[in-house]
């Protein structure tokens, strides 16, 4: 079963055809594990295993055909857990490498793409498909879109502990879910903590984690994000840094408030125009750059006025950095809101080597648990 891998400052993933796939089943590589355009969790966590498997932050499956006419081609992205993404930027990236270097795209021309999180636009810069510009669709801070629920406790916007908030949040805690639990989470928690507000902008909200009360803002570019302002006044306690989002973003990702989990970022302005940010993904894990991430901290940046949103925002990561632009369109009464952004990511991809998973004992060895 072939694979191409690619990565996006770091950030790697290895793209497999329907056909590499059937091929794969036809030679009994993968077993039955997994049908023909379907996966098996099992089968994608052996893979991108970085010491049982072929290694890597996810898996892109396609192109597929789409259904839709306004698209070209459909994709399906998968995580390092088995679970599947509703969008990745830098996935969306390799994924136009990957076209490119099939022939299937032409450099300079624009063409459309699936996802679960909706249709994006992309395009090859360069005639060597190192440069690519995707437009990301739109982003939404509102807490019925992302999605999440809405704690009594996060419109405190001074963020002052309130009796019980601890004590509630630890409780709601306790149930926990796992991978698949959101429809547990539905019937286990009790509605009066929670605020009836559909359409709330999540900006500037509180929310106590490991004990640290904590200032937040959540966006959705297709997937979920979290985003946690390093320099504001009430997170100034925090360190930018690798150990922070290892300490939080798991904390974070699989809060309450999350039914479908969330990405997390920490973020810290540089400037009018630059932003830095640490990233833990939603079935992943601590990763170097993300393209979904660093277009939705961007955006809440320019939402905050943080940030300006008439020029690029340039965000810088430890894998490299990408640029966010803008879009800004006028609303019904033809005014132009600062919440009718919509971001444009542009970045490089490197091509790493085409490999063959050419045995099923891969899939056969048995991990200790």
């Amino acid at each position: 079963m072939e694979y191409v891998r690619y990565h996006g400052l770091g950030n790697d993933y290895i793209v497999i055809t329907p056909h590499a796939l059937e091929q794969g089943l036809k030679e009994g590589i993968v077993l039955t594990r997994c049908g023909k355009n379907d996966w098996d969790e099992a089968v994608i966590s052996r893979i991108c295993h970085r010491n049982f498997g072929v290694g890597s932050d996810g898996i892109l499956f396609g192109p597929l055909g789409s259904d839709r006419e306004d698209c070209n081609f459909k994709l399906r992205i998968f995580n390092p857990d088995g679970t599947e993404a509703e969008k990745s930027g830098n996935g969306l990236r390799i994924f136009t490498r990957f076209l490119f270097d099939e022939k299937l795209v032409e450099e300079g021309k624009e063409f459309s793409i699936e996802t679960l999180g909706g249709v994006v636009t992309s395009k090859v810069l360069d005639g060597k498909g190192s440069s690519i510009r995707v437009t990301m669709g739109t982003v939404s801070f509102a807490n019925n879109e992302i999605p999440m629920l809405i704690h009594k406790s996060d419109l405190d916007r001074e963020g002052k502990e309130q009796e019980g908030n601890d004590s509630d949040e630890e409780e709601v805690n306790k149930g926990k879910r796992s991978k698949h639990h959101s429809s547990q989470l539905s019937t286990s928690l009790s509605t009066d903590l929670f605020i009836d507000c559909s359409g709330e902008q999540v900006l500037n909200k509180f929310m106590t984690i490991d004990g640290v009360r904590l200032q937040y803002c959540c966006a959705t570019v297709g997937n979920p994000h979290c985003i946690i302002i390093v320099d504001s006044r009430s997170n100034a306690q925090l360190n930018l840094d690798r150990a922070t989002a290892e300490r939080f973003g798991p904390l974070i990702e699989t809060n309450f408030r999350f039914p479908n989990k969330t990405n997390v970022q920490f973020l810290r302005v540089l400037d009018r125009n630059n932003i830095q940010i640490e990233i833990w993904e939603r079935g992943a894990g601590y990763t170097l750059a993300s393209g979904s991430s660093s277009t939705a901290c961007a955006c809440v940046a320019v939402r905050l006025g943080l940030c300006d949103g008439n020029q690029d925002v340039t965000v810088h990561m430890p894998g490299g950095t990408l640029s966010i632009g803008f879009i800004r369109k006028p609303d019904n009464d033809g005014i132009d809101h600062l919440d009718n952004l919509f971001p444009i990511m542009t970045g490089p991809v490197t091509r790493v080597c085409k490999g063959v998973i050419d045995s099923s004992e891969m899939f056969e060895f048995k991990m200790m648990e």
